[in-house]
């Protein structure tokens, strides 16, 4: 602040002493007019403006021929604290008063929402409707503070990225092939599609009928996404598992992830038959006597419990799974077997357009031990029809 000493003409003593400190307040408005522009005339000493804090006087020109009464400064404090005023964008201001000069704080991202496209524009991030979508935040500088944040898939529907990692330090690898892996549960379910991914110990078990009686029997509990079925060793037919209501036309398709195969007559597969079994048919890996433990089969069943009969006895193939079953019913007169290793290429079983000789009404999966000395025991991945 300059320091007055000599203003011409004499000012009045007690005007001259408060503008040569510097500093003046004013109870209330002089006598003289209010002017618009709360200025100090020198020559006509005229003082406007209310006494309030934090003014001063300051000269207006060089040649200090006005003073303007300025809000400035002063020695008033200003908060820039917790009542601090939330801006969304960055040439935005916040409050602008005497007590709390551009007194404001620039806020991050607020809310995250979907919508057609991707955005991100403070304070929103719009992604794209789905579902299945992961934030993974890690600290990528190791300072012990999450600073990363990462879009991905859950493990429950997958991920956008095509890579299969591996063990934590050891990098991972992309197999595009897995993309069209026939295990991977299709975009649209068929009618009656079980992935067995949702526990169920009850029986009957939700969606399914149970057929004879298993010893144990449930579906994501004993293994996890599979269809587990057990029967205790018996002598004589006796096929257990479960099914459901299917008429023509349809086809289904099922993996059989594996079986046990100790003693001979033990069975494990897909079937059709009557709407209460009933007369059968199945498509299976059988022990059809010790020399052929774990072969591709398809039998006729009189019922659960009746005689069994072989449709085709040889196909060339043995083991224990996994295996995809298929069979396509067309209608109750013209069914056709199938069997795979890899789910991709079907070979055919026996003849096309077979007649089982009943109305077909149910569709299952069973197990048999036919044995008194072990039981039959079986895991399945999925049933899937079109």
């Amino acid at each position: 602040m300059t320091k007055v000493t000599n203003f011409g003409p004499r000012v009045p003593d007690p005007i001259l002493r408060a503008v040569s400190t510097g500093y003046v307040s004013f109870s209330s408005n002089s006598a003289s007019t209010a002017i618009a522009s709360n200025t100090l005339a020198i020559a006509g000493v005229v003082i406007s403006g209310a006494a309030a804090s934090n003014f001063h006087l300051l000269a207006s020109d060089a040649t200090h021929a006005a003073w303007v009464l300025d809000d400035l400064g002063g020695g008033g404090s200003v908060s820039f604290g917790s009542n601090a005023m939330a801006v969304n964008d960055i040439n935005v201001g916040g409050a602008s008063t005497n007590s709390a000069r551009e007194d404001h704080r620039h806020q991050g991202i607020a809310t995250i929402t979907a919508s057609s496209s991707n955005t991100m524009q403070r304070p929103t991030v719009n992604l794209r409707a789905g579902s299945n979508i992961v934030f993974a935040l890690t600290d990528t500088d190791g300072n012990g503070a999450l600073d990363t944040l990462t879009i991905q898939g859950s493990a429950a529907g997958g991920g956008s990225s095509d890579a299969i990692t591996g063990q934590s330090g050891l990098g991972g690898a992309t197999i595009p092939g897995f993309q069209s892996h026939p295990d991977i549960p299709p975009t649209s379910p068929g009618s009656g599609d079980d992935e067995f991914n949702t526990t169920d110990t009850s029986d009957p078990m939700t969606g399914w009928t149970t057929l004879g009686t298993p010893t144990t029997h449930n579906i994501n509990s004993t293994f996890k996404s599979q269809y587990y079925v057990e029967k205790a060793a018996a002598a004589g037919v006796n096929l257990v598992g479960i099914y459901k209501a299917k008429s023509p036309a349809f086809t289904v398709t099922c993996k059989l992830t594996g079986s046990i195969h100790v003693q001979d007559f033990m069975t494990a597969g897909l079937f059709i038959g009557e709407a209460a079994p009933g007369k059968m048919e199945i498509i299976c890996l059988r022990n059809q006597g010790v020399t052929y433990f774990g072969q591709v089969l398809t039998l006729t069943a009189t019922s659960p419990t009746g005689t069994l009969g072989i449709i085709t006895a040889a196909s060339g193939h043995y083991g224990h799974g996994p295996l995809y079953l298929r069979i396509v019913v067309v209608s109750s007169t013209d069914v056709t077997y199938y069997w795979s290793t890899n789910g991709y290429l079907f070979t055919r079983y026996g003849a096309a357009n077979r007649n089982p000789g009943f109305t077909i009404g149910a569709v299952g999966l069973c197990v048999e031990p036919e044995n008194a000395t072990d039981g039959q025991k079986a895991a399945y991945d999925w049933i899937r029809f079109t």
